[in-house]
């Protein structure tokens, strides 16, 4: 239903043949898909007004850049960014896929925003505090210090999070891997440290034990219906929340939180902007800087696997 809804809005758009489509689909999250379709509406329908025999891929950098005016006169400097933003993604699209050469949105300058508002995150001491809450001996116990795990040791979205099945699993040179996927249909490639290898060993052998699938298709993280269904977005975030509030974090923590947590960690650990980047699949390594608020945080640690150092509670 939604592709069928996506391409009737390509054509009433007149964004073109089927680039829009095949961008817009290239996203997991049907949040993100419906975020790009409302920023590349808005410069459609600006171009159909002032430039109506161009197609947005035709689009040209003078035409961008008055559009960026208008932007700027008609809305937030913020909104005007995050359009911006999207309309580079879309044209850094058209340029892997051949369709041009250059993106014109290559010498459009993006407004700068004041007062950023930043993800909430964690301190590696609170990151400890919500793994050691879980009780391992209750049946549901290793499937949430899998995933809390997973979360604070690889900064992965929650949408790829869930769409995560056992076959993307890998060792590589020796070392486990998640091989996956991610937002904008790249191929990443994300370490498993120790920690998160156990966690998940535990949990996968407990759900074995519990007789459901282990086949390569399967979901990573299944739902207890009984389905081979991947948990959904909210179950995620009550895991999370719940153990930030038994770990006693006043401050509202989401599940992106856990994203903020690993790319502030990692910063702080001394690992290179542009590798960080790469692990949370960021194309832009100035939005993986945001996260460098961290960087003060005394309590830092010499690698990735040692970033947190979770108790055993049996």
């Amino acid at each position: 239903m939604e592709i069928i809804e996506l391409h009737a809005i390509n054509l009433k758009m007149g964004m073109g043949n089927n680039e829009v489509l095949e961008f817009l689909v290239s996203f997991l999250s049907p949040n993100t898909r419906k975020a790009y379709k409302r920023d590349l509406a808005l410069f459609s329908f600006f171009l159909q007004k002032k430039y109506p025999q161009t197609l947005m891929k035709e689009a040209s950098t003078i035409q961008l850049a008055i559009f960026r005016e208008y932007l700027l006169k008609s809305y937030s400097a913020r909104t005007a960014r995050r359009v911006l933003d999207s309309l580079g993604s879309y044209y850094q699209f058209l340029k892997r896929k051949k369709v041009i050469a250059l993106s014109p949105m290559d010498e459009i300058d993006r407004p700068k925003c004041s007062k950023e508002i930043l993800t909430p995150d964690v301190t590696n001491q609170e990151v400890l505090s919500m793994l050691n809450a879980v009780d391992l001996t209750k049946q549901s116990g290793p499937l949430h210090r899998a995933v809390l795990s997973l979360f604070f040791y690889t900064g992965l979205r929650c949408e790829e999070v869930r769409m995560l099945k056992i076959e993307n699993i890998h060792v590589i040179h020796g070392q486990l891997a998640m091989v996956f996927r991610g937002k904008g249909d790249k191929e990443r490639i994300v370490p498993m440290p120790p920690p998160l290898q156990k966690d998940l060993g535990r949990y996968l052998k407990k759900r074995s034990e519990l007789g459901t699938a282990l086949n390569s298709s399967s979901p990573l993280f299944c739902s207890s219906t009984g389905k081979e269904e991947p948990l959904s977005p909210r179950a995620f975030s009550y895991i999370v929340k719940n153990y930030a509030i038994k770990a006693n974090i006043s401050e509202t923590i989401s599940v992106h939180s856990t994203r903020a947590t690993f790319i502030g960690a990692s910063l702080d650990a001394g690992i290179p902007l542009d590798k960080v980047a790469d692990l949370v699949g960021h194309q832009d390594v100035n939005l993986t800087r945001r996260y460098s608020k961290r960087r003060n945080v005394l309590n830092t640690f010499d690698k990735l696997p040692d970033l947190y150092q979770p108790e055993e509670k049996m």
